[in-house]
């Protein structure tokens, strides 16, 4: 998960990356990039995301919003919810920071 996506931003609390006791450490690309840096990793590269993991973040976000769990979140969204959720990934796109999840692929 990336704590600066704008899913993390819109949903807040109720995002669905702060799934403890999964994720027990939750990073943005940047500290990310440091870390691994840290660990020896003189090469670290971005790797791409996909647009429906927006979605189904915010399906799962918009769930436990109404204090269901994930697993019982909706196939389908709210439409003002749905025109967000594109502009999210449009934004994530366009600026690959915003994406929901971090792929690197780090070589020593």
């Amino acid at each position: 998960p990336n704590l600066d996506s704008d899913g993390h931003a819109h949903s807040g609390r109720h995002w669905h990356g702060l799934e403890a006791p999964r994720h027990l450490v939750l990073f943005n690309e940047p500290v990310l990039r440091q870390a691994l840096q840290h660990a020896g990793f003189g090469s670290v590269r971005r790797l791409p995301s996909q647009v429906r993991e927006h979605f189904a973040i915010a399906r799962a976000s918009h769930a436990m919003a109404q204090g269901l769990s994930p697993q019982q979140a909706s196939a389908r969204l709210p439409f003002g919810l749905l025109l967000a959720v594109w502009f999210m990934a449009v934004r994530a796109w366009l600026n690959p920071k915003r994406r929901e999840f971090l792929y690197v692929a780090a070589f020593r």
